[in-house]
């Protein structure tokens, strides 16, 4: 298992935002909440797809309620490109 969340967090560091997209949906699938502060900091990047993932995963997937004004300042600021 330990092997598993360091697999993930080097493909959060990825330079390839398409297997951060991945590794954020695994962690959220996964319910790897152990990676919360890893996910938070993807809110506020400059790609809309890897912010939509961070909202996915800490909203949709976990349910967390503390995150759920960040994520609708999102949606209201990025809605045209959902």
């Amino acid at each position: 298992m330990e092997e598993k969340i360091l697999n993930l967090k080097q493909q959060l560091r990825s330079p390839d935002e398409d297997e951060v997209y991945n590794a954020l949906i695994k962690i959220g699938k996964g319910f790897h909440k152990e990676l919360k502060e890893e996910i938070i900091p993807f809110l506020h990047h400059s790609n809309i797809e890897l912010r939509s993932g961070a909202i996915r995963v800490l909203g949709f997937y976990w349910r967390l309620p503390e995150n759920k004004e960040v994520a609708w300042e999102i949606y209201k600021n990025d809605k045209d490109n959902w």
